[in-house]
């Protein structure tokens, strides 16, 4: 979803996606990657897989790093790909065998979650849409000062909380997002620096 004054501003505020599919495989196969930032365990929270032989977690961590940061530099670039099956939308897989393998064993259950996730969201989206201070006035109010684009990506993390990755993207979790007093002064804070 994007609220812009095209010649001045533009502020994006999406789901997940792919992102969110992400975060359900780490959780699912209860690794620990190190990625900063380090996000809370999704939410609705699920059932890890039968418990990881000891000796694979490390590779499985290194390759889900791998996978994360593909992602993340699709969409600092703007690219997000179709969200249908695993296989056909993470295709960077094909060189992380195991990791692979345990993203094709969990591939209907992961999807159906990240589904309703992003339903989750655009309730989200619909509920803040009536809210004052609107988004549009805030970029209205702060675009004559300078015009800016900011990029907006909603996880469903278990946390309140807002991380700010570059100058033009910042990730928030749905908590974070839905408490509108705490996201509108936030979003303040931000464009006014």
């Amino acid at each position: 979803m994007e609220v812009s004054d095209p010649s001045a501003w533009q502020l994006g505020i999406s789901h997940g996606g792919d992102l969110t599919y992400c975060l359900y495989v780490r959780d699912r196969l209860n690794i620990q990657p190190d990625i900063t930032p380090r996000f809370a365990a999704v939410t609705p929270a699920i059932a890890p897989t039968a418990r990881l032989s000891e000796s694979k977690i490390p590779e499985l961590e290194a390759q889900w790093t791998w996978w994360w940061s593909n992602r993340l530099q699709s969409h600092f670039e703007g690219e997000q790909p179709h969200f249908n099956e695993p296989v056909l939308s993470f295709p960077e897989l094909s060189g992380s065998w195991e990791l692979y393998e345990c993203v094709t064993a969990i591939a209907e259950d992961g999807m159906n979650w990240a589904k309703q996730r992003n339903r989750e969201f655009f309730e989200i989206f619909k509920s803040t849409r009536s809210h004052s201070p609107s988004i549009a006035e805030l970029g209205n109010r702060y675009a004559s000062a300078a015009p800016f684009k900011l990029e907006l990506t909603c996880l469903p993390v278990d946390e309140k909380n807002a991380w700010d990755i570059d100058p033009g993207h910042a990730f928030i979790s749905y908590q974070f997002y839905s408490d509108w007093k705490v996201f509108i002064e936030w979003l303040e804070r931000r464009l006014a620096s």
